[in-house]
């Protein structure tokens, strides 16, 4: 069975298709001649070391037998090989194989290469069409739809970047069976926050997948029909709520702090991003990250008499459903308040926060109107646990 969940953007006028399905990756070739209009192109995979090994030439043969000139581009796995010079490999491989407008590119990985391939596609050109194929949970629910792309730098999490729809996403739930459990943690707290953000259906959903699966045996829930389907249902559903903040806010528009903004998809960013870039990107995994600055941001809305305490209780206990997170004791509370003034979301200098009036209540603050004593309280009380 595939589902198809379509993703419409009002700034860019673009349409395409999410297509979910378990051990589909066969008829990734089809899908892509489908969603390039027919045409037979040159296809550029990017993907990593880890991935390339089990699941590039599947792919590969898939859009050979459509008819497509397949080339592949690998790089280092990790948050720290998303940087300039990584972009800056895979954009001379294209001009080295005399890539051309009616060419494209296809990203095979986790969110890491989906954000330097959609960038590279984003300039090469300026712009050449690119396809989603996510195979962790994180960015099959999260950053393969939407258009964001880009790079990091010294100073801070993507920093540099541009908003570039992909022509497609394709995803076959079974790849997941090969992540680690810790990459199964990331995604679920990922699906987690935006569970949060839209209460209602996707928090039953998101909360009944979490009773029913073992983050560390992950794998073993997907041996049966039934629970690939419910894995297949979880993931539209994510999806479903990500592609209707990107049509009412495809940019991520400055001046918008309403509820339909698409900086509440920020919730236990901020905090998060300075955790990733005081540890230099390579000891916590970005949903965990996240998983930490949601439970911050939780304590932060408390602390401001914005969230109850049976609200607190019930968002701690989804996140730690979600299996167990790295400890951040180590970290200096002065090291985290210096990450935060480089955050890409400042505005005139000041931090934006996303914090909760209730589980699908999110409300944007501006960061003048938190007490800097409450702000290092809750760093330091965050940093304790």
């Amino acid at each position: 069975m595939t589902i198809k969940v379509r993703v419409n953007t009002l700034i860019s006028r673009n349409r395409y298709d999410a297509a979910i399905s378990t051990g589909g990756l066969e008829d990734l070739g089809a899908f892509v001649l489908n969603c390039l209009g027919g045409a037979k192109r040159r296809v550029a995979i990017l993907t990593n070391r880890t991935i390339a090994p089990i699941y590039s030439e599947p792919a590969a043969k898939s859009l050979r037998a459509k008819g497509f000139n397949v080339f592949q581009f690998i790089l280092p796995d990790g948050e720290k090989h998303k940087n300039l010079r990584s972009l800056s490999h895979f954009l001379d491989y294209l001009g080295e194989n005399e890539f051309q407008r009616t060419d494209a590119v296809i990203s095979l990985g986790g969110g890491v290469i989906g954000d330097i391939a959609g960038f590279a596609a984003a300039i090469y050109l300026r712009g050449i069409p690119y396809i989603q194929v996510p195979t962790t949970l994180l960015s099959m629910i999260d950053s393969s739809v939407g258009g964001k792309t880009g790079i990091n730098t010294g100073f801070g999490k993507n920093l540099l970047g541009a908003f570039h729809q992909p022509s497609g996403v394709f995803i076959d739930p079974s790849v997941l069976k090969t992540l680690h459990q810790r990459e199964i943690t990331a995604g679920l707290c990922e699906a987690v926050k935006q569970a949060i953000l839209s209460g209602g259906k996707l928090f039953q959903i998101t909360s009944d997948l979490l009773e029913s699966i073992d983050p560390k045996n992950f794998a073993d829930f997907l041996t049966t029909n039934s629970k690939i389907d419910q894995v297949e249902r979880f993931i539209a559903a994510q999806i479903r709520f990500k592609a209707s903040i990107v049509r009412a806010d495809e940019r991520e528009r400055a001046a918008d702090y309403t509820s339909k903004s698409r900086k509440i998809l920020n919730f236990g960013h901020t905090f998060a991003h300075a955790l990733e870039k005081v540890t230099q990107f390579q000891y916590l995994r970005h949903g965990e990250a996240v998983g930490h600055g949601m439970l911050f941001a939780a304590d932060l809305s408390k602390r401001l008499e914005m969230l109850d305490n049976h609200s607190v209780k019930l968002l701690n206990d989804v996140v730690h459903r979600c299996g167990p997170l790295p400890p951040i004791a180590h970290i200096a509370p002065e090291a985290i308040l210096q990450a935060l003034k480089y955050d890409k979301k400042n505005l005139d200098g000041k931090l934006q926060w996303v914090l909760l009036e209730g589980i699908g209540k999110p409300k944007i603050f501006p960061g003048t109107v938190i007490p800097a004593s409450v702000l290092t309280s809750t760093i330091k009380a965050a940093l304790r646990k």
